[in-house]
C-alpha cells in the first residue's frame, strides 16, 4: 500500500484517532487490498466514529500519510490504486449518509437547530441538488483540451475540506435547496442513482483524469471526484451536528 492523502482520506472519513475501537489495519486490507472498498455491505466493520473521536482529530496513522504526497502521472489513466480509493471514497459517504439519516422521522428530518440552519432534509435536498451540478462541472471538464501543467493544490487539500469544518462556506444560489424533496428517503433515492453513474465511470474509465483542470476549484478532474465524495462528508457531519442539538425530537 503506498502512504498518500488518497489513502489518508478513507482513513480520515473514519475518523481514525489512534483509539483501539478503529482497527485500521482491517480497513486498510479492506478498502486497499480486497479490491471491494468496504464490502458488499458498504459499511465498515468497526461502525462510523463517535462524536468524540471526530473532534479529537486525526491519529499518527494520518498523519503518517499526509506527510507524503500523492503520486499521480499527469497525461496517463488512473493507476489501478487511485481507481480502488476513489471508487472506497464514493462508497462509503453514500453509506454513511444512508445511515446517518436512517429511521428519521418527519419531525427529526424537519428540524432546524437555528432559524437560519438548515434541516437534515435541506442538507439532503442541497447535496442531491449541489451533486448535480459537480458532476456536470467534471463532464464539462473532461470535454476541454488537456492542461499541460497540473494545478498547484494537492489532494490533501480537498481531503482536509472533508473534516474540517471549522471554515463554513455559503452554498451558492444555484446550489440552495430547492425545497421539492417529499422525505430524505426520496433525496437519497436520486444521490445513489447519480452516485451510480459517477461509479461506473470511475470503475471503468481509461481518460485522463490529472491533465483536465476544473476551472471552478482550479484543481484536477480527479481531485474534483474526490472533493464531491468529500463535500458529501462535510455534510454527514453538519448532520451529526444538527442530530447532537439539545432540542433535536426525540422522535
Amino acid at each position: 500500500m503506498h502512504p498518500d492523502p488518497v489513502a489518508a482520506g478513507v482513513i480520515t472519513v473514519m475518523a481514525v484517532a489512534g483509539t483501539a475501537k478503529f482497527n485500521v489495519a482491517r480497513l486498510e486490507r479492506r478498502v486497499f487490498s480486497s479490491g471491494k472498498s468496504l464490502g458488499s455491505s458498504g459499511r465498515y466493520a468497526g461502525g462510523w466514529p463517535s462524536d468524540k473521536q471526530m473532534k479529537n482529530g486525526p491519529g499518527p496513522l494520518l498523519q503518517l500519510f499526509l506527510a507524503f504526497g500523492a503520486t499521480c502521472i499527469a497525461g496517463a489513466p488512473l493507476t489501478s490504486l487511485e481507481r480502488q480509493r476513489l471508487v472506497a471514497h464514493l462508497e462509503m459517504t453514500e453509506n454513511w449518509l444512508r445511515d446517518e439519516v436512517q429511521g428519521l422521522s418527519a419531525a427529526q428530518a424537519q428540524f432546524r437547530p437555528a432559524p437560519e440552519g438548515w434541516s437534515i432534509l435541506e442538507v439532503v435536498d442541497h447535496l442531491v441538488v449541489a451533486e448535480q451540478i459537480y458532476w456536470q462541472d467534471f463532464t464539462k471538464a473532461m470535454k476541454a483540451p488537456p492542461i499541460s501543467q497540473l494545478p498547484p493544490g494537492a489532494d490533501a487539500d480537498v481531503l482536509w475540506y472533508g473534516i474540517d469544518r471549522s471554515q463554513r462556506q455559503k452554498a451558492l444560489a444555484a446550489e440552495m435547496p430547492k425545497g421539492q424533496l417529499r422525505d430524505v428517503r426520496a433525496g437519497l433515492d436520486a444521490l445513489s442513482k447519480l452516485r451510480a453513474q459517477m461509479l461506473r465511470y470511475v470503475k471503468t474509465t481509461q481518460e485522463e483524469l490529472r491533465n483536465r483542470l476544473v476551472q471552478r476549484e482550479g484543481c484536477d478532474a480527479y481531485q474534483w471526484l474526490v472533493l464531491i465524495s468529500a463535500h458529501a462528508q462535510r455534510h454527514i457531519l453538519q448532520i451529526r451536528e444538527i442530530k447532537a442539538d439539545p432540542k433535536f425530537p426525540k422522535k
